[in-house]
């Protein structure tokens, strides 16, 4: 399961909010200066890799990491014929603010791991 995760490390190094450039530099990476090293560590860079389904929950309004970056993972894996669900709360920004969003989270991961981890 990922909830309002960055899927590529590069476009989400260049989308952040102004206020936070110096420390998302500092923490993550410059999308200018350390590119090779973005790509490396990017989700999408070893999604092949991802063998399980998954469970992609996003805000519509998060202002932090954008939806595009939970659509890249997306999309690549239901091109690999991979199994995923995409869950978009459209009236939540980044990590959910209200109790009837986090239930539901609860509620679609439950069911979810229910289907994938229980004989």
């Amino acid at each position: 399961m990922e909830v309002s995760g960055p899927s590529n490390l590069i476009t989400f190094t260049q989308t952040v909010p102004p206020f936070a450039r110096q420390y998302m530099k500092a923490t993550v990476g410059d999308p200018e200066e350390d590119v090779a090293m973005l790509q490396e560590r990017s989700p999408l860079t070893h999604v092949e890799s991802i063998r399980t389904p998954l469970l992609v929950m996003q805000g519509a309004h998060d202002p932090i990491v954008p939806q595009t970056e939970s659509e890249q993972i997306v999309s690549r894996l239901q091109a690999l014929g991979r199994e995923v669900a995409y869950q978009v709360f459209e009236d939540e920004g980044h990590m959910f603010a209200k109790t009837s969003s986090w239930m539901k989270v609860f509620r679609e991961a439950a069911a979810w791991f229910e289907r994938h981890l229980l004989p």
